[in-house]
């Protein structure tokens, strides 16, 4: 079975401080039009490095959607019956952590990946590195 693995997100460093009050959350696009029209199953893996501390409790999701992208509004984010496949929880999962789940299909010609960085508590640095890789296969 041909497989490819495509690098979505090399390790990055985020910065969410801004983000204020329990409960307070952001959507990050980490990548659009993610071409999986020959592929049949699809397998993202998700790690959090080693970085600065984050409010205990904080997570941080990885999200998959259908991308709806079309060149006449190219600007525009088109995403739908989005899928939380991923979480990491302060206090919880310790880096260096690596997780994966399937995204099950059908998945569509396009997807588009998030990242979601939620607070648990009021206030805080809140400062994580993520990577994220997407195995593709079953052409």
């Amino acid at each position: 079975m041909a497989g490819q693995i495509i690098r979505i997100l090399p390790r990055t460093d985020f910065d969410m401080t801004g983000l204020s009050g329990g409960g307070a959350s952001g959507v990050v696009v980490i990548a659009r039009k993610v071409d999986t029209s020959k592929w049949r199953e699809c397998v993202l893996l998700a790690r959090l490095h080693a970085a600065a501390s984050w409010p205990g409790g904080s997570t941080i999701s990885l999200i998959a959607a259908p991308d709806g992208y079309t060149d006449e509004d190219p600007g525009a984010i088109w995403s739908f019956s989005s899928t939380t496949l991923i979480t990491f929880t302060q206090g919880t999962d310790t880096p260096p952590a690596v997780k994966n789940a399937n995204y099950a299909a059908p998945f569509g010609p396009l997807i588009q990946l998030q990242l979601k960085f939620a607070l648990a508590s009021a206030g805080g640095a809140f400062k994580p590195s993520v990577s994220v890789d997407l195995n593709l296969k079953g052409e």
